[in-house]
């Protein structure tokens, strides 16, 4: 049986390198708008990757993330917005606890965006936050035939782990930040 570290919540904002990761949340109008548009713009892209079609409109998004708000302050999942300085959503990415001292993370870019290290600017800002909440390590769930999420996972030192599935975990271990 897994045992979940106990997490209070995770951080509202996480601040890197010319990015921010800020919690999704759903009475902001603005903000679903702009992550619906960006989904449906990029819906062929995503689908053989990401099952998303509950953010294709802004009542149904609106409800996933009113759940996934709950699910952060328990310390399950952080569904964050991954912005430019400049407010511009570029992109999102979600850490979840595995439940073995491991968080999982899975995330998708608007396809303008790709090509520009903005999900290894993204890792880079939360491994830190991560370690700080008792994770011991950081698990990306990459599709095997996306080649693109493997050479980020390759570029940032992430270690392939057979799985058995069509899913590949390559795993970085995080430092000991006071656990």
């Amino acid at each position: 049986m897994k045992k979940f570290i106990l997490v209070d919540a995770f951080p509202e904002i996480i601040v890197g390198d010319d990015i921010f990761l800020q919690i999704h949340h759903a009475e902001d109008d603005n903000h679903i708008s702009e992550l619906v548009n960006m989904v449906n713009r990029n819906q062929k892209d995503f689908s053989p990757y990401l099952d998303l079609n509950h953010y294709t409109n802004i009542d149904s998004a609106k409800k996933v993330i009113e759940q996934r708000e709950e699910f952060a302050k328990k310390g399950m999942l952080a569904d964050y917005a991954i912005q430019l300085f400049t407010g511009k959503t570029v992109g999102c990415i979600c850490f979840t606890n595995r439940g073995d001292k491991s968080v999982a993370v899975s995330y998708y870019l608007d396809k303008q965006y790709r090509g520009m290290g903005f999900i290894s600017k993204s890792l880079k800002a939360a491994e830190p936050e991560m370690a700080k909440l008792g994770f011991e390590k950081i698990v990306l769930e990459i599709n095997e035939t996306n080649e693109n999420s493997i050479r980020v996972a390759n570029k940032n030192n992430y270690v392939f782990h057979e799985t058995g599935f069509c899913m590949k975990d390559f795993v970085k271990n995080l430092p000991n930040l006071g656990r």
